[in-house]
């Protein structure tokens, strides 16, 4: 994606900043606090971008104030995901807030009905979490199974949102 510049910018919330990505087509990450992959590059931000940026920053911030807000009106710039990425984080994007789906169920809805595995790695890859919420995605068991922020960060997350609703 050379052409696809990718601009940053930070957002203070309850649980820390986070450093979020976009594109001039949307939002390509969201980095847990202490854990940014890039040194934020000074220099103008374009329109389009600046205008993701910034829905993805009050995003984030009424989410750990514990407020619903509608993550559908983020764009998000597909091109830097696999198809099979692409297949599986579209559908997860639909759980709704307050539900959470099964591994096992996250890939029949994605249609690869064999694929629980497979769906687990591509969440462990998601560049996005929380507007693509990978912390909905819970073991058949009902345990909550890993996160890449930790079980105790996906409990919280869960926890916000049940609130928030």
């Amino acid at each position: 994606m050379q052409d696809s510049p990718v601009f940053f910018d930070s957002v203070k919330t309850a649980l820390g900043k986070f450093q979020v990505g976009a594109t001039q087509l949307g939002l390509v990450s969201i980095c847990f606090p202490n854990r940014h992959s890039v040194k934020p590059k000074q220099g103008k931000v374009p329109r389009r971008a600046r205008t993701i940026l910034r829905a993805a920053q009050f995003f984030l911030q009424d989410f750990f104030r514990g407020k619903s807000s509608n993550p559908a009106r983020i764009p998000v710039d597909w091109r830097f995901f696999s198809p099979f990425d692409q297949r599986v984080l579209k559908v997860l994007r639909n759980v709704p807030a307050t539900r959470t789906v099964t591994y096992s169920g996250l890939a029949r809805r994605a249609q690869v009905p064999h694929a629980a595995r497979a769906v687990g790695n591509s969440l462990s890859r998601n560049p996005i979490p929380i507007l693509i919420p990978c912390h909905r995605v819970i073991r058949k068991n009902g345990s909550l199974g890993g996160y890449r922020g930790g079980r105790r960060l996906k409990r919280t997350l869960l926890s916000l949102e049940r609130r928030a609703n």
